[in-house]
């Protein structure tokens, strides 16, 4: 299909960027998506009856690292990681699926729309998705991004479905690419990151809050600005357990990290004093 010049732009928080680029909107699983005018998927015929053959037959693939680091407060805490490697005939069939789910017929989009319904029912698909968004560094924004928001809405809709090996590896993942050099693929991991931690996920991922916290010190900027954004996404919808004492009351230990970035020479993250004032 024809690449995409333009960033796609999800609606949270990224849609008058779209706006000023003179970007078509599309409508996805109930999220605006903003596509190139005149973009096409792909070439010709779907090419996706046998997606979920090509997921059942693919290497399960997740091997299994372990590694010690330091808590929020300083403890030392056991983290996994995980790897995880697609079948490339049913990457290629995925990839195929997103660029047809960026044309602006809605027809074309309704069928795509329901062959990724199908999807879910295949443990490895939402491997698939975080796969494309993190790992495909070559494709174009538009499909890496799209992919993210897709998946976004799967851990909306499905996340207490997901196996234990795939939740992992999306989390590992996400962290490992807070710091993509995209800023709309910074963006969209930070939002599947929060999304995740409001499904109740802040308890089930202890290193979250401090891995998120150390990348604050990092000297790369998009690392930093992307922990940031996540930092605040978080904040924002997740203050009232933030201060609890379910989570050790993580805030005492954030809001003086926070404080060291009022005078950063970023604007994005001297706005620090928006994320203290909304908290508190």
């Amino acid at each position: 299909g024809e690449t995409l010049k333009q960033c796609t732009v999800l609606k949270d928080g990224l849609g008058r960027e779209g706006e000023r680029a003179g970007l078509s909107r599309l409508q996805i699983r109930g999220d605006s998506v903003w596509s190139a005018p005149g973009a096409r998927g792909g070439r010709g015929g779907t090419g996706t009856a046998d997606v979920g053959a090509e997921l059942r037959s693919g290497p399960a693939g997740l091997r299994v690292r372990a590694s010690v680091g330091a808590g929020l407060g300083g403890g030392r805490q056991t983290k996994m990681e995980y790897e995880w490697k697609p079948d490339e005939q049913g990457l290629q069939q995925i990839l195929q699926l997103l660029k047809e789910s960026q044309s602006p017929d809605t027809t074309i989009q309704r069928t795509v729309q329901q062959k990724l319904e199908q999807l879910n029912q295949y443990p490895d698909f939402n491997n698939y998705l975080i796969f494309v968004l993190t790992k495909l560094k070559s494709e174009d924004e538009p499909t890496r991004s799209l992919s993210g928001l897709i998946l976004k809405n799967n851990v909306k809709a499905h996340f207490q479905n997901f196996p234990n090996g795939v939740t992992d590896f999306i989390k590992s993942e996400c962290l490992n690419n807070i710091g993509d050099s995209s800023p709309l693929i910074r963006a969209t991991v930070g939002i599947l990151i929060t999304t995740i931690a409001s499904k109740g996920e802040l308890q089930n991922w202890p290193d979250l809050l401090p891995k998120l916290c150390s990348l604050l010190d990092s000297e790369d900027y998009n690392t930093c600005e992307g922990a940031f954004g996540a930092l605040q996404k978080i904040c924002e919808d997740s203050a009232e357990i933030l201060d609890s004492d379910v989570l050790d009351r993580p805030l005492n230990i954030m809001i003086p990290k926070f404080l060291q970035f009022f005078k950063h020479s970023s604007p994005k993250i001297r706005c620090v004093y928006g994320i203290i004032n909304g908290i508190s």
